[in-house]
């Protein structure tokens, strides 16, 4: 017998045990978690949505960043194929969306979900603004290193289209209708937890938007990614008093304090983390959309903030089968994985990439937090 031979027969083998221990349970011996991560999968469920070819200049959200077609590296079409998910269900999804789940496939696009492993905590992330690809810009954030990295923690995440518009009543009636659509006719909606077990993070408009929704439904934690509160409130405190969860609020040294109010008067846990070398759109990936095109001096921005939103979910929110290993998450956040099994180590390759060693040049962050119990204190990395 050839070494081909022995491959096959131990694929055949691996292959037949997990369809047994599907069968009679969970596949892995471990809920999927921040410290515990599995491969993802993704269903895109609506209609096909084709942005048009970026055409004489390319605005941006930002003043003075126009930039020509041959500047921006790719284009702006994508497409989102319809799933099945949406016509099993039955009824038609109220926006086009994108669902990430913890899958041990592996290949995303033909992933199956991993069942019988504990329901799985719901992420909503809502997406801003980026003029130049608006119809297609929740899939920049479907296809980031955060919506890909929390799916394999034990989230099911979930990015809807919107309008990048600020925040409306119109806005937060549509968010909820896409929670109450994952939770109750997405074909996989049985496996979701159910509410208050949602997180809510966002982007730019796009958190301000979520921190609306959080504040009215109540949910278990809250991530504002470089969010432009005060574009909308003269000052957000209040407003963001109302979240009653933890929060991280994260943004990069080179925007404005537009994302906060005062950080003294919110709920414990607080967090405040400040990147250095990133822009606005830099928690996504260089060509994934025109608007992430112009880039900061860190190229690991994406991976940095991945990780510090996936630990602070870790600690705060796990799904209801892990609290235990939410201890194993310092309250600074920052820590590597391990020790794991050889089982959880094929699952565990490009995870936590950021916080395994020393960051590259011209990155880091710097985070202010308070935990219940405990004075504030600050972390840099």
């Amino acid at each position: 017998m050839g070494l081909l031979d022995v491959l096959r027969d131990l694929v055949a083998a691996t292959g037949r045990a997990l369809q047994q221990r599907e069968e009679d349970g969970c596949a892995i011996p471990w809920q999927p978690h921040a410290l515990a991560p599995v491969f993802w999968g993704v269903h895109h469920v609506g209609p096909p949505v084709v942005a048009p070819m970026a055409s004489a200049r390319v605005p941006t959200d930002e003043p003075g960043t126009d930039r020509r077609p041959d500047e921006v590296q790719g284009t702006a079409r994508a497409t989102a194929t319809l799933d099945p998910g949406g016509l099993h269900a039955g009824i038609f999804p109220p926006t086009s969306m994108s669902i990430l789940f913890p899958s041990i496939d592996g290949s995303p696009q033909n992933a199956q979900i991993l069942h019988r492993c504990g329901a799985y905590p719901l992420v909503v992330l809502l997406h801003g603004e980026c003029k130049a690809a608006q119809d297609t810009h929740y899939l920049a954030w479907a296809n980031s290193p955060l919506a890909m990295q929390l799916a394999r923690a034990g989230y099911v995440v979930v990015v809807p289209r919107l309008s990048g518009r600020a925040a409306s009543e119109a806005e937060v009636a549509l968010v909820r209708s896409v929670m109450r659509w994952v939770r109750t006719r997405w074909v996989h909606g049985g496996l979701v937890a159910a509410a208050p077990a949602t997180v809510m993070v966002g982007h730019s408009r796009g958190s301000v938007l979520a921190g609306l929704v959080a504040a009215d439904q109540g949910v278990q934690a809250y991530v504002s990614l470089s969010g432009d509160w005060h574009g909308s409130f003269g000052d957000p405190t209040e407003a963001q008093r109302a979240i009653a969860a933890p929060m991280l609020f994260v943004k990069d040294a080179s925007e404005g304090d537009v994302d906060l109010g005062r950080f003294q008067e919110l709920p414990l846990p607080r967090y405040r983390a400040v990147l250095t070398g990133g822009g606005h759109y830099d928690y996504l990936m260089p060509h994934s959309s025109p608007c992430a095109a112009q880039r900061g001096p860190c190229l690991e921005t994406p991976s940095v903030a991945a990780d510090l939103v996936t630990m602070f979910l870790g600690r705060w929110a796990p799904a209801a089968q892990a609290q235990g290993m939410a201890q194993q998450v310092p309250g600074n956040l920052v820590r590597g994985l391990g020790p794991l099994t050889v089982q959880q180590q094929f699952y565990a390759g490009a995870y936590l990439s950021s916080f395994g060693g020393p960051l590259g040049a011209g990155c880091g962050f710097q985070m202010t937090y308070q935990i219940p119990g405990h004075d504030q204190e600050a972390v840099s990395f």
